[in-house]
């Protein structure tokens, strides 16, 4: 794998602007389900460690570390946010949307705030149809002590994605913040969510109503 953002040994800053930017581009593994095939994603400036945008569709990330050193076991944060799907304007008028992406089996922890006091997000999900499945968010690779994230462990603002079997914890606001008039139809299931500074999931609709504690309604399923 590759070290994003770190010197050779991985336990060090080297920051990039971003460590990995994906922009209107499929099919990619990014990756490894090996340890010696992992990138290590860590350390990174404001643009944060790992971003999906636009027209991307059907990449897979899985595997990585981002916001740890080599182990997966010590600190070494992305500013602002660790990973994230990402929506881009066109024209000033057509969203480019991400879609079918599956981000799995990844740590994301450890993000630090930068120059915004509500970024230091874990995971951001815009776009549609995407999946995030057995990722340890808030956590060091073992599963059990903290690497929280400075913010939210997982951001949905976009619609029909999934959020399943993964652990969020001990993030310094919301584990799971469903946000704005898009985050709609989005499945939050068997996760285990614990230890956060704010609500285990927190469901803000922006200008359709707010809903702050967890429910199955007709718009998503928890």
């Amino acid at each position: 794998g590759n070290y994003l953002g770190t010197d050779s040994t991985a336990t060090n800053a080297r920051p990039n602007f971003c460590g990995l930017y994906v922009h209107d581009s499929s099919d990619n593994d990014i990756g490894s389900d090996t340890a010696s095939g992992r990138n290590v994603i860590s350390g990174n400036g404001i643009g944060g460690g790992l971003v999906v945008s636009g027209i991307s569709m059907r990449n897979r990330v899985h595997g990585n570390l981002i916001g740890t050193e080599a182990t997966g076991y010590g600190r070494l944060g992305n500013q602002e946010l660790g990973f994230a799907l990402a929506t881009e304007t066109h024209d000033e008028q057509t969203l480019e949307r991400p879609s079918d992406n599956e981000i799995e089996g990844n740590v994301v922890s450890a993000s630090v705030a930068g120059i915004s006091p509500l970024l230091g997000i874990g995971v951001a999900v815009e776009g549609y149809g995407n999946v995030v499945r057995e990722n340890l968010i808030g956590l060091n690779v073992g599963g059990r002590d903290a690497l929280g994230n400075a913010s939210y462990g997982v951001v949905l603002a976009g619609y029909g994605n999934t959020v399943v079997e993964n652990a969020i914890a001990f993030n310094q606001r919301d584990g799971v913040l469903a946000l704005g008039p898009d985050a709609v139809q989005n499945l939050i299931s068997r996760n285990s969510i614990y230890g956060n500074d704010g609500l285990g999931i927190d469901l803000v609709r922006g200008v359709r109503g707010l809903q702050d504690r967890p429910a199955t309604t007709a718009w998503g399923s928890i």
